[in-house]
């Protein structure tokens, strides 16, 4: 195992944890990112077949480890699983690590890691092309992308941070701030004519926006903001949805009030569609965050694509099933090693095995909100 640390992240518990899982484990297996970037590191790891990661820290933290990775020629990604130190925790969330780290036995959360199992993560990328066809900009992304209202509110609260970093010192406040920036937003309406300053294209076909639509986000993961499902809870019957399928859910918010509105479960967001890609115009100066990072774009087009590769990531087994999930992964890599199976073979079966628990984790969920 390697155990990544983010020690800028959560009010001064990244320091703690470094001193803690150094008594644990090898201290060589244990790095400090503030005191550099995870490649050097995970070159020296990667040699070790059974590999695998503990990233502590928020969301952009892993999407950290997973860019190194993709940087990196290997066979087969280490599978990623996450203590969560950031403000939103969206990815941890979402595969079973909770909203944040409450100081729990280090030794159980070894213990978890070790009987999680493993499920694939899309990943998609985001080119900026300018009026002239010339590209700008390459960006990654992996929970989503917001265009509009969300990104502005996004954008107020991170030149707050620029400019006042004293005032963000826990996970509470954090946000706080987020809901104070949403009110100011919801006052000003800034992003009220939106569907007259952009137009969308997903898998070819131009989607007609909402006229209220003050905002579209692009959801790889039905978690937003904190933990927040946009529109799935409006679904009736529910459909399953996976970070794993290849499409993404394109919503339209009608402002911050609304999305205050979803957070406590009053309303829903408006799903558009569901594509494999898609072209966002933007006619005019608009805000745009992905993941969490919101800039202002100019006038341009924005092209969304799924990457070629997945990211490989470890889910919180369920209490009762005693880490017999995390078994079949461990048969096929063992199958790979001793060429029973190929390469091939391993990826196409790890693949369909992830699409089948995480659609019986889905169905387990429903069972419960049904009694």
């Amino acid at each position: 195992m390697l155990v990544f640390v983010n020690s800028r992240s959560g009010p001064q518990q990244g320091v703690l944890l470094i001193s803690q899982f150094r008594r644990l484990l090898n201290p060589i297996q244990v790095w400090d990112l503030a005191n550099g970037g995870p490649e050097k590191i995970l070159q020296s790891f990667s040699v070790f077949s059974r590999l695998q990661l503990l990233v502590c820290g928020g969301d952009g933290t892993v999407s950290w480890i997973i860019s190194a990775l993709e940087k990196m020629d290997l066979k087969r990604w280490p599978p990623i699983a996450i203590l969560p130190l950031g403000t939103g925790n969206d990815l941890a969330r979402i595969h079973g690590w909770g909203g944040g780290y409450n100081n729990e036995s280090l030794l159980y959360i070894l213990r978890q890691v070790s009987e999680a199992y493993v499920s694939l993560l899309d990943l998609w990328e985001l080119d900026i092309v300018d009026k002239k066809g010339k590209r700008k900009a390459v960006k990654s992304f992996m929970n989503y992308l917001g265009v509009g209202v969300d990104a502005q509110a996004a954008l107020q609260v991170h030149m707050l941070r620029e400019s006042k970093p004293r005032l963000f010192f826990s996970r509470f406040f954090n946000k706080a701030w987020y809901a104070i920036a949403g009110g100011e937003e919801a006052l000003k309406s800034s992003c009220a004519n939106l569907s007259r300053q952009i137009s969308l294209i997903a898998d070819g076909k131009e989607i007609t926006l909402p006229q209220d639509s003050q905002g579209i986000i692009f959801l790889n993961i039905d978690s937003y903001s904190g933990g927040v499902p946009l529109w799935s809870n409006g679904q009736r019957p529910r459909k399953w949805r996976s970070c794993q399928d290849g499409f993404l859910d394109v919503v339209s918010i009608r402002g911050t009030f609304h999305l205050g509105q979803i957070r406590v479960g009053l309303s829903n967001a408006q799903l558009l569609c569901q594509c494999r890609e898609a072209t966002v115009t933007l006619r005019k100066k608009v805000a745009v965050q992905i993941d969490g990072e919101p800039w202002r774009q100019n006038p341009s087009n924005l092209r969304i694509v799924r990457k070629r590769n997945r990211a490989v990531m470890l889910n919180r087994s369920v209490a009762d099933s005693g880490g017999m999930e995390a078994e079949v992964p461990k048969l096929l890599a063992w199958a790979n090693e001793k060429n029973i199976i190929d390469q091939n073979q391993y990826s196409l079966l790890m693949e369909e095995f992830s699409r089948r628990i995480e659609q019986r984790k889905w169905q387990r969920q429903e069972q419960r909100n049904i009694h």
